[in-house]
Formats: C-alpha cells, sequence, structure tokens
C-alpha cells in the first residue's frame, strides 16, 4: 500500500505522470470521498483518507478522514467517516458497513 500526498493550489492545478501511475485513481478516490459514493470506496484498494480543507475567510481546516476496515467476525467491510471542524476537534463520526467478503 503507497502513501499520497497531494497539496491543491487555491487556483490551478496539474496532476502529471506516466500512464498507470494511479492520477486517475487518486482523483476517483477523492472525488469518492468528497461524494460520500460508498461503491466506490468499497471497491478501492485504500485503508484510510485524509483530506484536510480551507475555510476562505476564516482559520479554519476542516479534515475528513475515511478509515475502511475488515470485521473478521462478520466478515464485511466497514467504512467509517470522521468529520472535523479542525485538528483539535473530536469530531463526528459516521459508519457504514458494507457487504459481506
Amino acid at each position: 500500500m503507497k502513501k499520497l500526498r497531494i497539496r491543491f493550489n487555491s487556483d490551478l492545478n496539474f496532476i502529471i505522470g506516466h500512464n498507470g501511475s494511479g492520477k486517475t485513481t487518486a482523483i476517483n478516490i477523492l472525488a469518492a470521498t468528497l461524494k460520500a459514493d460508498f461503491q466506490h470506496l468499497y471497491a478501492a484498494n485504500v485503508k484510510k483518507i485524509t483530506i484536510k480543507l480551507k475555510t476562505i475567510g476564516k482559520n479554519q481546516k476542516p479534515i475528513i478522514e475515511v478509515v475502511k476496515d475488515e470485521d473478521p467476525v462478520m466478515g464485511s467491510v466497514n467504512i467509517k467517516y470522521v468529520i472535523k471542524l479542525n485538528s483539535a476537534d473530536k469530531g463526528r463520526s459516521f459508519g457504514v458497513e458494507g457487504p459481506p467478503r
């Protein structure tokens, strides 16, 4: 499993890389996380996604964390969203139990 970190500028961004390097996969996972597209997230080969946002006009940096783990007892994959207002916030958690594997 690889770790990927992308920092976007506020105005214009380019993602450049060789064919098959994961550009489209990274954008698809980002979009699936922001849209709560659980079908895509279940299929994606990821364990944890962290998206740090910036609130325009405020000094807040909301965070979206998604953790995907397998429940060995139930044989299903669970997805847990944690939404935080900032890094000091404990956040609100939302969980979804997926289909059995």
